[in-house]
């Protein structure tokens, strides 16, 4: 499984990169099993922090998301108001 940096998970889908969480967490399960090698315990923080990465890149979409509703909605509420 590749490690990806924040660029290349910027420009997935909310869809991929839900898909890719999910690959990446059966992923960790499949290295903690095989905890005792030291190669595993390296590959176990990488999948880790790009676990986190992604999680981050969605929360900020999220935020982004219902911050432009709640513009959009003071937008409206304003225009009434003056109407």
């Amino acid at each position: 499984m590749a490690i990806l940096k924040a660029r290349e998970i910027r420009q997935q889908s909310d869809a991929e990169l839900r898909k890719k969480l999910n690959e990446l967490k059966l992923e960790l399960l499949r290295q903690r099993a095989q905890k005792s090698q030291a190669q595993a315990k390296l590959k176990i923080r990488e999948i880790k922090r790009t676990i986190a990465r992604i999680k981050t890149i969605l929360h900020e979409r999220k935020m982004q998301e219902s911050k432009k509703q709640e513009n959009k909605n003071k937008t409206n509420a304003q225009t009434k108001s003056k109407a």
